[in-house]
């Protein structure tokens, strides 16, 4: 009687975890359906809780035109301060081929899966990284989405979405998986108004924010992960023989000012190599910044001309 039970029971249980296992694997199917359709078709305004790619930065475009370059005279790296302050054409005037690989919140560990990629086909002779501080206790999310958004999906990139553990990336891994196949949507060549993508990955803007916000003091962070994320970077280069610097380029004053401890982060970058903060050596007038974190066309223009004159001074370029 006892043995019957028993029985009795294990096929029931056996029945339910049955059912359980095929009402998980059916809930997950119709969840990933409803995500393509979604991003496949649904506008943009409704579809919250993922990014269809589109988003500021070209970086679609950018990372596709990387694909087809070789061997380039300088590779710029780093978040929108990279994108949005090299501009190609300026370097070009002066001898000098580059491809900008800036990328929306880019931080150091988005930084070195891109310099991993792409770095042996470029073959850059060297490096400028551009750092924004205030990322360097980011988590990444932001830049994460951004990558995967627009089409990077690999190894790398999974990893990165699982780390970030948000819901919204594991929804833009799975649209972006999915359009990778079946080219649902065009994720690559949005357009903004009052912005122009050069070729080489810049993004040109003349606009001018009229007023910046007002920042509280705050202090900057550092996280160990991003610092490990530099000093692999900086392993790489050294073993490669590429030369690089470390720039930190300039924002707008307010911005700068209102973090207190600018001085022991120029300290802290100083010692991983050659190390400029044009924060402490450009004074932009307010209208050449696009806004406070960002300089436009004409602040980019004595920028990237002080810069270059620096490093042909410094002998990193000839």
């Amino acid at each position: 009687m006892r043995q019957d039970l028993f029985t009795s029971n294990f096929k029931e249980m056996k029945k339910f975890i049955s059912r359980l296992i095929l009402f998980f694997i059916f809930s997950t199917l119709i969840y990933i359906l409803m995500i393509i359709v979604s991003g496949a078709f649904a506008p943009k305004l409704l579809v919250k809780n993922m990014r269809v790619g589109g988003a500021f930065g070209f970086v679609g475009r950018r990372l596709e035109e990387a694909r087809q370059k070789r061997n380039v005279d300088i590779l710029v790296i780093g978040s929108s301060h990279a994108y949005r302050g090299y501009d190609p054409r300026i370097f070009r005037r002066n001898g000098y081929d580059i491809c900008n690989l800036g990328s929306s919140a880019q931080t150091l560990i988005q930084t070195e899966y891109l310099m991993n990629k792409f770095s042996d086909d470029l073959n850059p002779k060297f490096v400028i990284i551009d750092i924004y501080p205030m990322l360097l206790n980011s988590d990444g999310l932001e830049s994460t989405i951004d990558l995967v958004s627009n089409g990077e999906v690999s190894f790398e990139t999974v990893k990165m979405t699982f780390n970030s553990n948000s819901l919204k990336a594991y929804n833009t891994l799975i649209f972006s998986s999915f359009n990778n196949i079946l080219h649902l949507k065009d994720t690559k060549n949005g357009e903004f108004e009052g912005e122009k993508y050069i070729s080489g990955g810049y993004v040109e803007t003349y606009k001018n924010s009229k007023s910046f916000k007002r920042r509280e003091k705050s202090v900057i962070s550092v996280s160990d992960d991003q610092l490990n994320a530099l000093k692999r970077i900086l392993k790489k280069l050294e073993v490669e023989k590429i030369p690089f610097v470390l720039v930190q380029s300039p924002f707008a004053r307010s911005n700068y000012n209102s973090y207190v401890n600018n001085k022991s982060i120029d300290t802290l970058l100083s010692k991983f190599g050659p190390y400029y903060n044009f924060n402490e050596k450009l004074n932009l007038p307010a209208n050449m910044h696009y806004d406070d974190s960002h300089v436009n066309q004409y602040g980019v223009n004595i920028f990237n001309k002080y810069l270059i004159g620096i490093l042909r001074k410094e002998k990193f370029i000839l």
